[in-house]
This record gives structure tokens, C-alpha cells and sequence, in this order.
């Protein structure tokens, strides 16, 4: 038999043990976020499963370089499900940047966190920006990285708090202009035994993602 002063706290500790979970197994970690967070939805700018109809290369025309645009698929795919690719192949002998970009430059009506994309490379390590314009006209150039000399890697870039995603008048209105790449310097045979330098680029790009929330409420 227990001692009297001993029940009492017995009892609060079989209760405490006794209590069900903060939260119950079906809920979803994203249900215990923040408000930012919950209502986060993802946006697919592009997947090239349908074909890379409207997308282009743009470079500087003095360059004198070309640009190779097709849809491929890989043995190896990075995403499950997803069978076609965007091929990018460019090759200039003046120094030059390259972008990727679409048709026309992507709006979006709600506020963007970040904006993910998928590449992989077939060379060296070549540099790669995300090229935006915001509410108010402004043209941004945010960096994403490097390319690894090979597999696929995802890339995942931020909306930094000066790129104004609302006009001064309220409205939203971020844009996705496209990536921008700036090649490597790299030898490539010519035939005989002879060499040249040249910058050139080889990259698939896949699933061009961007994460969205509503607007905050202006004060």
C-alpha cells in the first residue's frame, strides 16, 4: 500500500503520460507553420514535357556565337516522372553571357519566396543567374550558383526584399524574365590536332518552379 502524500502525485503523473498528442498523426508538418509557410503554393513556369515551343536563346549578336535549342530526354532523370527536358547547347568565340529565357517574361499576381529549377550540366563549371523584373519596372540579376561538372542539381533562389514585388499603386507584379548563364573558356578539338578556345555551354534545365503566397495586407 502507498503511502498517503504519495497518491496524489501519482495520479497527476499517470494524467500527464495519459494526454493526447499536441497534434494528431494525420497532420501535415506545414499545418504547424507559420501562416507564410501553410499557404505556400507552387507555380510550374515550365516542365518541357510538352516540348520547348517559344523558349530561345539570347546573347549578344556581335559575339558571333549559336545556340542549339531542343527537347531531349535523359537515361538518368533527376525527377521522378518527368521524361523531357529543355537541351540548351551554345558555343561562342568572343566573350558573351547567354540567357534561357521564354516567349514572354512570366507574371505572377502573387507575391513569390523563391523560385526552384533543375539543371544538369555535360561540362564545366559554368555560372547561372535568375533574371527578373519587378513591380516597378526594375531589372534584377540574382545569382544561383555553379554548375557541377556533372549530375543534375536543383537550384533554389530566394526574392530578396529589394526586388518590389508591388507597384506604388498596390499591385503585384513580379516577372520571370529567364536564367542567365555565363559560359566557361574551354578547348575543343578541331580536327588534325589542332585546338581552339572557345566559351561554350551544354546544360539541360527541367521544372521551373516558383513558390508562391498572397500579397500581405498593406498597413
Amino acid at each position: 500500500m502507498l503511502p498517503r502524500g504519495l497518491i496524489p502525485g501519482l495520479a497527476l503523473a499517470l494524467q500527464i503520460f495519459h494526454q493526447p498528442p499536441l497534434f494528431p498523426k494525420d497532420v501535415r508538418a506545414a499545418d504547424a507553420a507559420p501562416a507564410a509557410i501553410r499557404f505556400e503554393t507552387g507555380e510550374v513556369i515550365a516542365d518541357f514535357e510538352a516540348g520547348v515551343a517559344g523558349w530561345r536563346a539570347n546573347f549578344r549578336e556581335l559575339a558571333g556565337g549559336r545556340a542549339e535549342l531542343a527537347s531531349g530526354n535523359l537515361e538518368a532523370t533527376p525527377l521522378a516522372g518527368s521524361e523531357r527536358y529543355l537541351y540548351l547547347d551554345f558555343r561562342s568565340r568572343l566573350p558573351t553571357g547567354v540567357r534561357l529565357q521564354p516567349a514572354e517574361p512570366v507574371r505572377f499576381g502573387d507575391f513569390v519566396r523563391r523560385i526552384e529549377f533543375w539543371l544538369q550540366n555535360g561540362g564545366n563549371a559554368d555560372e547561372v543567374a535568375l533574371d527578373l523584373i519587378d513591380a516597378r519596372g526594375k531589372h534584377h540579376r540574382l545569382p544561383a550558383g555553379r554548375l557541377a561538372a556533372a549530375g543534375g542539381q536543383r537550384f533554389s533562389v530566394r526574392i530578396p526584399p529589394e526586388v518590389q514585388q508591388r507597384d506604388p499603386q498596390g499591385r503585384t507584379g513580379l516577372r520571370f524574365v529567364g536564367l542567365y548563364f555565363s559560359p566557361a573558356r574551354r578547348s575543343v578539338a578541331t580536327g588534325g590536332g589542332n585546338e581552339i578556345s572557345i566559351l561554350s555551354l551544354r546544360v539541360y534545365a527541367d521544372h521551373f518552379i516558383a513558390f508562391t503566397r498572397a500579397p500581405p495586407r498593406r498597413p
